[in-house]
């Protein structure tokens, strides 16, 4: 009997601490309730849980096929994914979000959205090894509501780091880029996170007086 408990315990163990091999996005927020238009920006939340493919670190960032990559697909206006507009893509083997704007060339109507990855790893049976497997494919996320009308957001806004970027510091506010950040680059030994200082966001060239950042 005190086999047999041990034997649970350590099954138990084993398993709580294991981590998940096999490739599977899961769209953590989305405000699907909202009514978006031309020019609004929009944010998923997601958590890649698995292992994503990183075939050349030195191409981490851009395009290759060798990498994996996050794309966000917005559907047809009757919700399927045959031919799926890109919204963003983001070049790595880890992202928690995956930012976008609503193009103008977009018809007023009742989306789709899903978060695809080119390479995620399809089977986490045996031995993996990450260079050479080629047990890697497409993953697909969940497909999640968006409805967008005929209407024209130009809002003004305008988000600026005057920050000057160096060795620890960087500046990644650009439309090129689909999760911008601002923050420390390197950090030391002895440091960690509760020692950085909170950023300055300024906000230019706005007039209203009722805003929220978050």
């Amino acid at each position: 009997m005190k086999k047999l408990l041990l034997f649970i315990i350590i099954f138990c163990i084993k398993f709580s601490f294991s981590q998940q091999a096999e490739a599977d996005i899961e769209i953590i927020h989305f405000n699907s309730s909202a009514s978006y238009t031309h020019g609004s920006g929009i944010s998923i939340h997601i958590n890649p849980r698995g292992i994503y493919k990183l075939g050349d670190t030195q191409n981490l960032g851009i395009d290759d096929s060798d990498n994996n990559s996050f794309i966000l697909e917005l559907s047809s206006v009757d919700g399927t994914f045959e031919n799926p507009y890109v919204l963003a893509t983001v070049y790595d083997f880890y992202t928690p979000l995956i930012n976008a704007v609503i193009p103008s060339s977009i018809s007023a109507g009742n989306y789709k959205l899903r978060v695809k990855s080119t390479l995620g790893l399809e089977s986490s049976a045996g031995v993996i090894d990450f260079e050479t497997s080629t047990d890697y494919g497409v993953i697909y996320s969940e497909e999640i509501d968006i409805q967008i009308s005929d209407e024209f957001l130009t809002s003004g806004l305008i988000l600026n780091n005057l920050n000057e970027t160096d060795l620890n510091v960087f500046n990644c506010l650009t439309e090129e880029i689909p999760n911008p950040s601002i923050g420390s680059l390197i950090v030391s030994s002895e440091s960690n996170s509760s020692e950085f200082t909170q950023p300055t966001i300024y906000i230019t060239d706005f007039e209203s007086n009722n805003l929220i950042v978050t």
